[in-house]
């Protein structure tokens, strides 16, 4: 983060990267801007108490944004229901829990093991590709894909879901990743 925002490297192995002075001012933006939270222990990374904390985060710190990233590292307790059913009632709950407490929730959900093409490339995955469930693109609200071909040395950002024209439009933008200061660029 602190690379993002001023936009050089950390790394002293980096030519540009930034200075003591540079690394006191983004670190006091970040604290300033983002509070990080995590259960004790790995038997509390459940998806309850991820919005139990994530509330307690709302109310002391004035939380407006949530990002839970990666779902795959929660303790998913499923019971006897299947893998489908579990995640269309996790997200009903994650899309309830935004309504009640007037916040935006970012899920990060990676693919299923993608297979090569006859080309040998990986296709582009989409919403349903998500490891878990076809509600992450039922259910979601707004849907954003992050390709990387490493080969082209480029990322491209897909919007393929918009439930609210109010919010945006579907769309793609091709962009160049910056591995030094993790900023993405205009192609």
């Amino acid at each position: 983060l602190c690379e993002i925002y001023i936009g050089k490297p950390f790394d002293t192995g980096y030519n540009g990267h930034m200075s003591v002075d540079e690394l006191r001012t983004a670190v006091k933006w970040c604290n300033e801007h983002f509070h990080f939270i995590m259960p004790d222990d790995e038997t509390d990374q459940t998806l309850d108490n991820i919005l139990l904390l994530a509330r307690a985060s709302i109310y002391k710190d004035g939380v407006h944004g949530i990002l839970i990233d990666p779902w795959n590292e929660i303790e998913h307790d499923m019971g006897r229901q299947s893998e489908t059913v579990y995640v269309s009632k996790a997200l009903t709950k994650i899309r309830k829990f935004c309504r009640v407490n007037d916040v935006h929730i970012w899920l990060v959900a990676h693919p299923t093991k993608i297979q090569k093409n006859k080309d040998g490339k990986y296709p582009k995955p989409n919403l349903y590709d998500i490891s878990g469930s076809a509600h992450f693109y039922n259910k979601t609200d707004n849907g954003i894909i992050v390709y990387r071909d490493f080969k082209e040395g480029t990322t491209e950002i897909n919007v393929p879901k918009i439930r609210f024209k109010e919010i945006g439009k579907p769309g793609k933008a091709t962009l160049i990743f910056d591995a030094a200061n993790g900023r993405y660029n205009e192609k």
